[in-house]
Protein backbone atom coordinates (compact mmCIF):
# COMPACT_ATOMS: atom_id res chain seq x y z
CA UNK A 1 0.00 0.00 0.00
CA UNK A 2 2.93 2.29 0.86
CA UNK A 3 4.36 2.31 -2.84
CA UNK A 4 1.51 4.26 -3.74
CA UNK A 5 1.45 7.12 -1.34
CA UNK A 6 3.70 10.51 -1.91
CA UNK A 7 2.18 12.85 0.40
CA UNK A 8 1.85 15.61 2.65
CA UNK A 9 -0.73 17.25 4.58
CA UNK A 10 -1.24 20.90 5.26
CA UNK A 11 -3.13 23.15 7.85
CA UNK A 12 -6.05 24.65 5.32
CA UNK A 13 -6.68 27.72 6.42
CA UNK A 14 -9.27 29.81 4.75
CA UNK A 15 -9.41 32.83 2.94
CA UNK A 16 -11.20 35.33 5.63
CA UNK A 17 -13.70 38.01 4.18
CA UNK A 18 -11.66 40.32 5.17
CA UNK A 19 -8.56 39.16 4.83
CA UNK A 20 -7.33 36.80 1.93
CA UNK A 21 -3.43 36.85 2.51
CA UNK A 22 -1.39 39.51 0.96
CA UNK A 23 1.90 39.00 -0.49
CA UNK A 24 2.80 42.42 1.12
CA UNK A 25 2.51 45.89 -0.68
CA UNK A 26 3.69 46.02 -4.79
CA UNK A 27 6.55 48.02 -4.21
CA UNK A 28 8.31 45.07 -2.60
CA UNK A 29 7.73 43.03 -5.55
CA UNK A 30 8.73 45.48 -8.22
CA UNK A 31 12.54 44.47 -7.94
CA UNK A 32 11.63 40.09 -7.76
CA UNK A 33 12.00 39.94 -4.28
CA UNK A 34 9.85 40.34 -0.83
CA UNK A 35 10.97 42.90 1.67
CA UNK A 36 11.49 40.11 4.12
CA UNK A 37 11.95 36.15 4.81
CA UNK A 38 9.11 34.33 4.12
CA UNK A 39 6.34 33.54 7.44
CA UNK A 40 6.92 29.85 6.56
CA UNK A 41 10.67 29.96 6.21
CA UNK A 42 10.88 32.36 9.33
CA UNK A 43 8.82 30.33 11.62
CA UNK A 44 10.62 26.98 10.52
CA UNK A 45 14.41 29.10 10.49
CA UNK A 46 15.27 28.05 7.43
CA UNK A 47 17.25 30.22 4.80
CA UNK A 48 14.67 32.39 2.64
CA UNK A 49 15.77 33.81 -0.89
CA UNK A 50 12.80 35.72 -0.67
CA UNK A 51 11.66 35.41 -4.12
CA UNK A 52 8.71 36.83 -5.32
CA UNK A 53 5.48 35.79 -5.46
CA UNK A 54 6.77 32.28 -3.76
CA UNK A 55 10.33 31.90 -2.86
CA UNK A 56 12.16 28.87 -3.60
CA UNK A 57 11.59 26.77 -0.32
CA UNK A 58 7.97 27.01 -0.82
CA UNK A 59 8.39 26.26 -4.63
CA UNK A 60 9.76 23.27 -3.90
CA UNK A 61 7.42 22.36 -1.13
CA UNK A 62 4.19 23.38 -3.03
CA UNK A 63 3.05 25.41 -0.18
CA UNK A 64 1.55 29.00 -0.07
CA UNK A 65 3.90 31.81 0.57
CA UNK A 66 3.34 34.83 2.89
CA UNK A 67 4.91 38.38 3.26
CA UNK A 68 3.29 39.16 5.98
CA UNK A 69 4.20 41.07 9.48
CA UNK A 70 5.74 39.72 11.83
CA UNK A 71 2.80 40.12 14.09
CA UNK A 72 0.46 38.77 11.47
CA UNK A 73 1.82 35.55 11.11
CA UNK A 74 -1.02 33.36 10.23
CA UNK A 75 -2.61 30.66 12.79
CA UNK A 76 -2.29 26.61 11.57
CA UNK A 77 -5.72 26.20 13.60
CA UNK A 78 -7.90 25.08 10.88
CA UNK A 79 -11.69 25.86 11.14
CA UNK A 80 -14.55 23.39 12.09
CA UNK A 81 -15.67 21.86 9.34
CA UNK A 82 -19.33 22.62 9.59
CA UNK A 83 -19.18 26.87 9.33
CA UNK A 84 -21.96 29.03 9.63
CA UNK A 85 -24.25 30.14 6.59
CA UNK A 86 -22.56 33.09 6.80
CA UNK A 87 -18.71 33.17 7.53
CA UNK A 88 -17.68 34.19 10.68
CA UNK A 89 -13.95 35.33 11.32
CA UNK A 90 -12.24 33.36 13.37
CA UNK A 91 -9.39 34.47 15.81
CA UNK A 92 -6.72 33.26 12.53
CA UNK A 93 -8.64 35.41 10.53
CA UNK A 94 -8.82 39.03 12.99
CA UNK A 95 -4.74 38.68 12.83
CA UNK A 96 -4.51 38.77 9.54
CA UNK A 97 -7.37 41.60 9.00
CA UNK A 98 -5.12 44.42 9.55
CA UNK A 99 -3.50 43.55 6.13
CA UNK A 100 -6.31 44.69 4.35
CA UNK A 101 -7.31 47.42 6.21
CA UNK A 102 -3.53 49.45 6.52
CA UNK A 103 -3.09 52.17 4.93
CA UNK A 104 -0.20 51.00 2.57
CA UNK A 105 -2.61 47.99 1.58
CA UNK A 106 -5.36 50.43 0.72
CA UNK A 107 -3.09 52.55 -1.43
CA UNK A 108 -3.44 49.86 -3.92
CA UNK A 109 -6.93 48.25 -3.36
CA UNK A 110 -9.54 50.23 -3.26
CA UNK A 111 -11.40 46.97 -4.22
CA UNK A 112 -12.68 48.27 -7.08
CA UNK A 113 -14.14 44.53 -7.75
CA UNK A 114 -16.46 44.08 -4.62
CA UNK A 115 -17.85 47.85 -6.09
CA UNK A 116 -18.14 46.33 -9.91
CA UNK A 117 -19.75 42.91 -8.55
CA UNK A 118 -22.12 44.54 -5.93
CA UNK A 119 -20.88 41.99 -2.94
CA UNK A 120 -18.32 41.79 -0.71
CA UNK A 121 -15.84 39.30 -3.02
CA UNK A 122 -13.97 38.39 -0.33
CA UNK A 123 -16.35 36.93 1.92
CA UNK A 124 -17.78 34.96 -1.02
CA UNK A 125 -14.26 33.44 -1.43
CA UNK A 126 -13.80 33.07 2.31
CA UNK A 127 -17.40 30.81 2.42
CA UNK A 128 -16.50 28.85 -1.07
CA UNK A 129 -13.31 27.52 0.71
CA UNK A 130 -14.59 26.59 3.78
CA UNK A 131 -17.86 24.76 2.39
CA UNK A 132 -17.94 24.29 -1.25
CA UNK A 133 -14.28 23.65 -1.81
CA UNK A 134 -14.05 20.76 1.19
CA UNK A 135 -16.32 18.02 -1.36
CA UNK A 136 -15.64 20.44 -4.72
CA UNK A 137 -11.91 20.76 -5.06
CA UNK A 138 -10.84 22.12 -8.71
CA UNK A 139 -9.17 24.64 -7.44
CA UNK A 140 -6.21 25.63 -5.68
CA UNK A 141 -6.91 28.02 -3.28
CA UNK A 142 -3.11 29.26 -2.82
CA UNK A 143 -3.12 29.76 -6.27
CA UNK A 144 -6.38 31.21 -6.72
CA UNK A 145 -5.43 33.64 -3.83
CA UNK A 146 -2.39 34.69 -5.15
CA UNK A 147 -4.02 35.05 -9.03
CA UNK A 148 -6.64 37.58 -7.97
CA UNK A 149 -4.09 39.47 -5.58
CA UNK A 150 -2.09 40.06 -8.84
CA UNK A 151 -4.71 40.84 -10.71
CA UNK A 152 -5.30 43.83 -8.02
CA UNK A 153 -2.19 45.21 -8.24
CA UNK A 154 -1.86 44.68 -11.90
CA UNK A 155 -5.62 46.16 -12.65
CA UNK A 156 -5.60 49.42 -10.22
CA UNK A 157 -3.87 52.71 -11.86
CA UNK A 158 -3.21 55.47 -9.32
CA UNK A 159 -2.90 58.71 -11.50
CA UNK A 160 -3.32 62.05 -10.19
CA UNK A 161 -5.55 60.59 -7.42
CA UNK A 162 -7.41 58.74 -9.95
CA UNK A 163 -8.05 55.11 -9.86
CA UNK A 164 -8.92 53.15 -12.47
CA UNK A 165 -10.00 49.74 -13.24
CA UNK A 166 -7.97 47.72 -16.35
CA UNK A 167 -9.52 44.80 -17.73
CA UNK A 168 -8.33 41.64 -19.56
CA UNK A 169 -9.28 38.18 -20.04
CA UNK A 170 -8.02 36.46 -17.65
CA UNK A 171 -9.42 39.15 -15.25
CA UNK A 172 -12.96 38.70 -16.50
CA UNK A 173 -12.37 35.10 -15.77
CA UNK A 174 -11.23 35.52 -12.40
CA UNK A 175 -14.70 37.45 -11.91
CA UNK A 176 -16.26 34.66 -13.49
CA UNK A 177 -15.49 32.49 -11.01
CA UNK A 178 -16.14 34.56 -8.07
CA UNK A 179 -19.45 35.51 -9.32
CA UNK A 180 -20.43 31.33 -9.58
CA UNK A 181 -18.48 31.33 -6.24
CA UNK A 182 -21.32 33.71 -4.69
CA UNK A 183 -23.80 31.68 -6.46
CA UNK A 184 -22.70 28.51 -5.29
CA UNK A 185 -22.83 29.81 -1.60
CA UNK A 186 -25.96 31.25 -1.24
CA UNK A 187 -28.77 28.61 0.34
CA UNK A 188 -32.22 27.98 -1.37
CA UNK A 189 -33.46 29.31 1.86
CA UNK A 190 -31.94 32.78 1.89
CA UNK A 191 -32.60 32.71 -2.51
CA UNK A 192 -36.56 32.21 -1.82
CA UNK A 193 -38.93 30.63 -4.45
CA UNK A 194 -37.65 32.64 -7.56
CA UNK A 195 -36.62 30.61 -10.57
CA UNK A 196 -32.90 30.81 -10.78
CA UNK A 197 -33.42 31.54 -14.30
CA UNK A 198 -34.84 35.03 -14.10
CA UNK A 199 -31.62 35.74 -10.99
CA UNK A 200 -29.97 38.74 -12.15
CA UNK A 201 -25.91 37.65 -11.27
CA UNK A 202 -26.95 33.97 -13.00
CA UNK A 203 -27.78 35.22 -15.76
CA UNK A 204 -24.95 38.07 -16.05
CA UNK A 205 -22.77 34.53 -15.52
CA UNK A 206 -24.43 32.86 -18.65
CA UNK A 207 -23.92 36.01 -20.93
CA UNK A 208 -19.82 36.25 -19.54
CA UNK A 209 -19.25 32.26 -20.47
CA UNK A 210 -21.27 32.63 -23.30
CA UNK A 211 -18.33 34.51 -24.70
CA UNK A 212 -15.68 32.21 -24.12
CA UNK A 213 -17.75 28.97 -26.20
CA UNK A 214 -16.20 28.94 -29.37
CA UNK A 215 -12.76 30.15 -27.91
CA UNK A 216 -10.21 27.43 -29.64
CA UNK A 217 -7.72 27.57 -26.47
CA UNK A 218 -9.69 28.58 -23.11
CA UNK A 219 -7.73 29.25 -20.45
CA UNK A 220 -8.26 26.72 -17.32
CA UNK A 221 -10.00 29.45 -15.41
CA UNK A 222 -13.25 29.79 -17.90
CA UNK A 223 -13.37 25.86 -18.24
CA UNK A 224 -13.41 26.03 -13.85
CA UNK A 225 -16.23 28.90 -14.05
CA UNK A 226 -18.27 26.50 -16.31
CA UNK A 227 -17.96 23.85 -14.18
CA UNK A 228 -19.37 25.65 -10.92
CA UNK A 229 -22.44 26.86 -12.90
CA UNK A 230 -23.11 23.68 -13.85
CA UNK A 231 -23.17 22.29 -10.20
CA UNK A 232 -25.27 25.61 -9.55
CA UNK A 233 -28.01 24.62 -12.04
CA UNK A 234 -27.57 21.07 -11.04
CA UNK A 235 -28.40 22.31 -6.81
CA UNK A 236 -31.02 23.95 -8.03
CA UNK A 237 -33.11 21.30 -9.71
CA UNK A 238 -32.26 22.55 -13.25
CA UNK A 239 -30.47 19.10 -14.04
CA UNK A 240 -31.57 19.31 -17.72
CA UNK A 241 -29.95 22.85 -17.86
CA UNK A 242 -27.01 21.42 -16.01
CA UNK A 243 -25.99 18.67 -18.77
CA UNK A 244 -25.86 20.88 -21.37
CA UNK A 245 -23.85 23.33 -19.69
CA UNK A 246 -21.72 20.49 -18.57
CA UNK A 247 -21.54 19.78 -22.23
CA UNK A 248 -20.25 23.05 -22.95
CA UNK A 249 -17.77 22.36 -20.60
CA UNK A 250 -16.32 19.19 -21.31
CA UNK A 251 -16.20 20.67 -24.93
CA UNK A 252 -13.90 23.40 -23.96
CA UNK A 253 -11.79 20.57 -21.37
CA UNK A 254 -11.27 18.59 -24.47
CA UNK A 255 -9.87 21.57 -26.64
CA UNK A 256 -7.50 22.02 -23.74
CA UNK A 257 -6.52 18.76 -23.60
CA UNK A 258 -7.66 18.41 -19.76
CA UNK A 259 -6.93 14.62 -18.64
CA UNK A 260 -6.34 13.23 -15.09
CA UNK A 261 -3.34 11.70 -16.27
CA UNK A 262 -1.79 8.46 -15.53
CA UNK A 263 -0.05 7.13 -12.09
CA UNK A 264 3.17 5.18 -13.39
CA UNK A 265 4.09 8.13 -16.17
CA UNK A 266 3.20 11.25 -14.25
CA UNK A 267 4.33 9.89 -10.46
CA UNK A 268 7.70 9.92 -12.22
CA UNK A 269 8.00 13.07 -13.46
CA UNK A 270 8.77 16.64 -11.35
CA UNK A 271 5.34 18.22 -9.70
CA UNK A 272 3.83 20.22 -12.08
CA UNK A 273 0.71 22.50 -10.56
CA UNK A 274 -1.04 23.16 -13.85
CA UNK A 275 -1.09 19.05 -14.25
CA UNK A 276 -2.47 19.20 -10.61
CA UNK A 277 -5.04 21.78 -11.65
CA UNK A 278 -6.25 19.72 -14.62
CA UNK A 279 -6.39 16.70 -13.01
CA UNK A 280 -8.61 18.28 -10.69
CA UNK A 281 -10.99 19.78 -13.70
CA UNK A 282 -11.34 16.46 -15.36
CA UNK A 283 -12.70 14.78 -12.30
CA UNK A 284 -14.95 17.50 -11.50
CA UNK A 285 -16.64 17.49 -14.55
CA UNK A 286 -16.55 13.45 -14.49
CA UNK A 287 -18.13 13.82 -10.75
CA UNK A 288 -20.79 16.00 -11.74
CA UNK A 289 -21.54 14.20 -14.79
CA UNK A 290 -22.70 11.50 -12.55
CA UNK A 291 -24.26 13.59 -10.45
CA UNK A 292 -26.66 14.78 -13.31
CA UNK A 293 -27.45 11.18 -14.09
CA UNK A 294 -29.33 10.28 -11.45
CA UNK A 295 -31.96 11.80 -12.69
CA UNK A 296 -34.42 9.96 -14.20
CA UNK A 297 -34.93 11.97 -17.10
CA UNK A 298 -31.07 11.98 -18.04
CA UNK A 299 -30.46 8.20 -17.75
CA UNK A 300 -30.65 7.89 -21.81
CA UNK A 301 -28.25 10.20 -22.26
CA UNK A 302 -24.39 9.69 -23.14
CA UNK A 303 -21.86 10.59 -20.06
CA UNK A 304 -19.63 13.17 -21.26
CA UNK A 305 -16.13 11.72 -20.56
CA UNK A 306 -15.73 7.82 -20.58
CA UNK A 307 -14.97 6.07 -16.90
CA UNK A 308 -10.87 6.21 -16.17
CA UNK A 309 -8.87 3.56 -16.77
CA UNK A 310 -7.24 1.58 -14.13
CA UNK A 311 -4.07 3.76 -13.98
CA UNK A 312 -5.30 7.53 -14.17
CA UNK A 313 -4.44 8.96 -11.20
CA UNK A 314 -6.91 10.25 -9.26
CA UNK A 315 -7.21 13.95 -8.05
CA UNK A 316 -3.76 14.86 -6.08
CA UNK A 317 -5.58 17.40 -3.58
CA UNK A 318 -8.13 17.09 -0.95
CA UNK A 319 -9.38 17.71 2.34
CA UNK A 320 -9.95 15.29 4.78
CA UNK A 321 -11.23 15.72 8.05
CA UNK A 322 -8.52 15.16 11.46
CA UNK A 323 -10.06 15.58 14.62
CA UNK A 324 -12.92 17.45 13.72
CA UNK A 325 -10.60 19.92 11.60
CA UNK A 326 -10.31 20.83 7.78
CA UNK A 327 -6.64 20.00 6.09
CA UNK A 328 -5.44 20.46 3.26
CA UNK A 329 -4.59 16.84 1.84
CA UNK A 330 -1.88 15.70 -0.95
CA UNK A 331 -1.84 12.13 -2.13
CA UNK A 332 -0.68 10.07 -5.30
CA UNK A 333 -3.03 7.29 -6.29
CA UNK A 334 -4.24 5.60 -9.20
CA UNK A 335 -7.76 4.33 -9.38
CA UNK A 336 -6.79 0.81 -8.83
CA UNK A 337 -5.82 1.94 -5.58
CA UNK A 338 -7.05 -0.01 -2.52
CA UNK A 339 -10.27 1.57 -1.42
CA UNK A 340 -9.33 1.14 2.51
CA UNK A 341 -6.49 3.94 1.86
CA UNK A 342 -7.67 7.48 3.78
CA UNK A 343 -8.73 10.13 1.39
CA UNK A 344 -10.32 13.59 1.16
CA UNK A 345 -13.64 14.34 0.40
CA UNK A 346 -13.19 15.32 -3.56
CA UNK A 347 -11.17 11.93 -4.11
CA UNK A 348 -13.48 9.78 -2.53
CA UNK A 349 -16.24 11.75 -4.51
CA UNK A 350 -13.66 10.43 -7.60
CA UNK A 351 -13.95 6.89 -6.71
CA UNK A 352 -17.89 6.81 -6.12
CA UNK A 353 -18.36 8.80 -9.38
CA UNK A 354 -16.38 6.16 -10.97
CA UNK A 355 -18.54 2.75 -9.74
CA UNK A 356 -21.81 5.34 -10.68
CA UNK A 357 -20.48 5.12 -13.54
CA UNK A 358 -19.78 1.97 -14.32
CA UNK A 359 -23.53 0.92 -12.24
CA UNK A 360 -24.88 3.76 -15.37
CA UNK A 361 -23.56 1.55 -18.03
CA UNK A 362 -24.43 -1.47 -17.07
CA UNK A 363 -28.19 -0.35 -16.72
CA UNK A 364 -27.90 0.90 -20.66
CA UNK A 365 -26.86 -2.48 -21.25
CA UNK A 366 -29.92 -4.38 -19.41
CA UNK A 367 -32.05 -1.02 -21.42
CA UNK A 368 -30.38 -2.85 -24.64
CA UNK A 369 -30.97 -6.83 -23.58
CA UNK A 370 -27.15 -6.58 -23.62
CA UNK A 371 -26.20 -7.54 -19.99
CA UNK A 372 -25.19 -10.71 -19.81
CA UNK A 373 -26.61 -13.32 -17.24
CA UNK A 374 -27.78 -11.52 -14.05
CA UNK A 375 -26.62 -9.82 -11.18
CA UNK A 376 -23.78 -12.63 -10.51
CA UNK A 377 -22.07 -10.35 -13.53
CA UNK A 378 -21.47 -7.57 -11.25
CA UNK A 379 -20.72 -9.28 -8.07
CA UNK A 380 -17.11 -7.31 -7.89
CA UNK A 381 -18.73 -3.97 -8.37
CA UNK A 382 -21.18 -4.88 -5.68
CA UNK A 383 -18.15 -5.59 -3.23
CA UNK A 384 -16.20 -2.67 -4.45
CA UNK A 385 -19.25 -0.07 -3.49
CA UNK A 386 -19.74 -1.56 -0.50
CA UNK A 387 -16.59 -1.49 0.47
CA UNK A 388 -16.25 1.57 -0.39
CA UNK A 389 -19.10 2.60 1.80
CA UNK A 390 -17.36 1.07 4.99
CA UNK A 391 -14.44 2.55 4.33
CA UNK A 392 -16.14 6.25 4.23
CA UNK A 393 -17.85 5.46 7.47
CA UNK A 394 -14.88 3.97 9.43
CA UNK A 395 -12.72 6.75 8.11
CA UNK A 396 -14.90 9.57 9.68
CA UNK A 397 -18.12 9.79 12.38
CA UNK A 398 -18.93 12.65 10.53
CA UNK A 399 -20.96 11.28 7.58
CA UNK A 400 -21.72 14.47 6.13
CA UNK A 401 -18.35 14.91 5.43
CA UNK A 402 -18.31 12.37 2.58
CA UNK A 403 -22.23 12.69 1.73
CA UNK A 404 -21.63 12.92 -1.45
CA UNK A 405 -19.51 10.02 -2.36
CA UNK A 406 -21.84 8.16 0.05
CA UNK A 407 -25.21 9.32 -1.88
CA UNK A 408 -23.30 7.83 -5.37
CA UNK A 409 -22.33 5.06 -3.61
CA UNK A 410 -25.73 4.04 -2.44
CA UNK A 411 -27.37 5.25 -5.73
CA UNK A 412 -25.20 2.84 -7.70
CA UNK A 413 -26.87 -0.24 -5.78
CA UNK A 414 -30.01 1.35 -6.90
CA UNK A 415 -29.25 2.04 -10.48
CA UNK A 416 -27.73 -1.74 -10.16
CA UNK A 417 -30.32 -3.75 -8.67
CA UNK A 418 -33.97 -1.84 -9.52
CA UNK A 419 -33.49 -4.04 -13.33
CA UNK A 420 -33.92 -6.81 -11.39
CA UNK A 421 -37.05 -6.12 -9.01
CA UNK A 422 -40.32 -8.26 -9.69
CA UNK A 423 -41.82 -4.75 -10.49
CA UNK A 424 -40.78 -1.40 -11.40
CA UNK A 425 -43.13 0.72 -9.76
CA UNK A 426 -45.15 1.21 -6.80
CA UNK A 427 -46.85 -2.71 -5.95
CA UNK A 428 -49.76 -3.79 -4.85
CA UNK A 429 -49.72 -6.40 -2.70
CA UNK A 430 -49.00 -10.40 -4.42
CA UNK A 431 -49.82 -13.25 -3.91
CA UNK A 432 -48.32 -14.90 -1.13
CA UNK A 433 -47.30 -17.81 -3.30
CA UNK A 434 -45.25 -16.19 -5.38
CA UNK A 435 -41.83 -16.75 -5.36
CA UNK A 436 -38.70 -14.37 -6.65
CA UNK A 437 -35.95 -15.79 -9.07
CA UNK A 438 -32.40 -15.77 -7.52
CA UNK A 439 -32.17 -12.91 -9.23
CA UNK A 440 -35.04 -11.10 -8.07
CA UNK A 441 -34.35 -12.22 -4.17
CA UNK A 442 -30.73 -10.67 -4.55
CA UNK A 443 -32.40 -7.72 -5.73
CA UNK A 444 -34.25 -7.33 -3.05
CA UNK A 445 -31.74 -8.23 -0.60
CA UNK A 446 -29.38 -5.58 -2.30
CA UNK A 447 -31.96 -2.78 -2.73
CA UNK A 448 -33.09 -3.37 1.38
CA UNK A 449 -29.47 -2.81 2.24
CA UNK A 450 -29.41 0.54 0.32
CA UNK A 451 -32.81 1.63 1.76
CA UNK A 452 -31.77 0.67 5.70
CA UNK A 453 -28.35 2.51 5.21
CA UNK A 454 -30.22 5.40 3.88
CA UNK A 455 -32.58 5.13 7.02
CA UNK A 456 -29.93 5.25 9.19
CA UNK A 457 -28.08 7.75 7.96
CA UNK A 458 -31.21 10.32 8.02
CA UNK A 459 -31.70 9.63 11.88
CA UNK A 460 -28.02 9.89 11.87
CA UNK A 461 -28.10 13.02 10.47
CA UNK A 462 -31.55 14.64 11.70
CA UNK A 463 -30.17 13.68 15.55
CA UNK A 464 -26.86 16.10 14.81
CA UNK A 465 -29.27 18.93 13.25
CA UNK A 466 -31.05 19.01 16.91
CA UNK A 467 -27.92 18.41 18.63
CA UNK A 468 -25.34 20.30 17.53
CA UNK A 469 -26.76 22.52 15.03
CA UNK A 470 -25.33 21.11 12.19
CA UNK A 471 -24.90 24.21 9.51
CA UNK A 472 -25.88 23.30 6.28
CA UNK A 473 -23.17 25.12 3.80
CA UNK A 474 -21.29 22.20 3.50
CA UNK A 475 -23.99 19.87 2.48
CA UNK A 476 -23.42 18.59 -1.14
CA UNK A 477 -26.15 18.18 -3.83
CA UNK A 478 -26.53 14.26 -5.03
CA UNK A 479 -27.47 13.30 -1.05
CA UNK A 480 -30.90 14.16 -1.62
CA UNK A 481 -31.58 11.87 -4.80
CA UNK A 482 -30.51 8.98 -2.55
CA UNK A 483 -33.03 10.03 -0.40
CA UNK A 484 -35.64 9.89 -2.81
CA UNK A 485 -34.88 6.54 -4.37
CA UNK A 486 -35.07 5.19 -0.83
CA UNK A 487 -38.18 6.49 -0.25
CA UNK A 488 -39.25 5.22 -3.69
CA UNK A 489 -38.37 1.59 -2.84
CA UNK A 490 -39.61 1.55 1.01
CA UNK A 491 -42.28 -1.13 0.34
CA UNK A 492 -39.51 -3.45 -0.27
CA UNK A 493 -38.40 -3.58 3.20
CA UNK A 494 -41.48 -2.65 5.33
CA UNK A 495 -41.92 -5.83 6.71
CA UNK A 496 -37.95 -6.82 7.74
CA UNK A 497 -37.27 -2.43 8.86
CA UNK A 498 -38.57 -1.75 12.44
CA UNK A 499 -40.33 0.92 12.49
CA UNK A 500 -40.50 1.38 8.83
CA UNK A 501 -42.80 4.04 8.56
CA UNK A 502 -40.76 6.53 11.29
CA UNK A 503 -37.61 5.82 8.90
CA UNK A 504 -39.84 7.12 6.30
CA UNK A 505 -40.23 10.35 8.47
CA UNK A 506 -36.99 10.69 9.07
CA UNK A 507 -35.99 10.39 5.11
CA UNK A 508 -38.50 13.09 4.47
CA UNK A 509 -37.33 15.07 7.42
CA UNK A 510 -33.90 15.30 6.03
CA UNK A 511 -34.98 16.25 2.67
CA UNK A 512 -36.83 19.24 3.94
CA UNK A 513 -33.18 20.15 5.85
CA UNK A 514 -31.12 19.29 2.65
CA UNK A 515 -33.97 21.50 0.50
CA UNK A 516 -33.00 24.88 2.93
CA UNK A 517 -29.56 24.05 1.20
CA UNK A 518 -30.28 23.07 -2.33
CA UNK A 519 -33.65 23.78 -4.08
CA UNK A 520 -33.29 20.37 -6.03
CA UNK A 521 -33.49 18.77 -3.00
CA UNK A 522 -36.90 20.37 -2.04
CA UNK A 523 -38.28 19.41 -5.72
CA UNK A 524 -37.49 15.75 -4.66
CA UNK A 525 -39.43 16.01 -2.00
CA UNK A 526 -42.64 17.25 -3.34
CA UNK A 527 -41.99 14.20 -5.77
CA UNK A 528 -42.20 11.72 -3.43
CA UNK A 529 -44.99 13.13 -1.35
CA UNK A 530 -46.82 13.82 -5.09
CA UNK A 531 -46.02 10.06 -5.92
CA UNK A 532 -46.85 8.73 -2.42
CA UNK A 533 -50.50 10.55 -2.42
CA UNK A 534 -51.36 8.53 -6.05
CA UNK A 535 -49.90 5.28 -4.57
CA UNK A 536 -52.26 5.60 -1.95
CA UNK A 537 -55.52 6.61 -3.82
CA UNK A 538 -54.54 3.56 -6.84
CA UNK A 539 -54.39 0.98 -3.87
CA UNK A 540 -57.85 2.06 -2.09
Amino acid sequence: MCRYIRSTTRAFTPASPTSMPARNSPAGANDGSGPRACDRCTRSKRGCDKAWPRCGRCQRLNSPCLYEPRSNSPSTTAPSDSPHLIATPSSSESRTADTWTSPEHQDHDPDLLSAKLKFDWRQTVSLFFQTVHPWFSILRQDSFEEAVLRLQYAGVRVDSGHVEASSSPQGDAYELLIICMHLLTTTAQARGDGDIILDPLYQNAKQRFASVSYLSDPALEWIQAGLLMSLFEFGNGKTKLAYRSLSETATLALLAGISPGQYHKDLRSEFDEDSESRRALWWGIFILDQFSHLDPALRGLPSLFNSPDEDALLPTASVIVDSDRLQSFVINLPVSAPVSIALGGFQRAAQAAAVLYQAHEWERKVRQGDAGQGVSDFEELDGRIRALLDSMLNQCHRWEIFCDALAMCISSLFVLYTPYLPRQSRPVPQAKDATPSCDEAKAIAAVGFAVKFVGDLAVNFNSQISQTALRLANLAPPAPFACFLAVEHMHLVQGDMPDSCGRRSEIFETLRTFGKRWKVAADLLDLALERGKSAAVSVQ
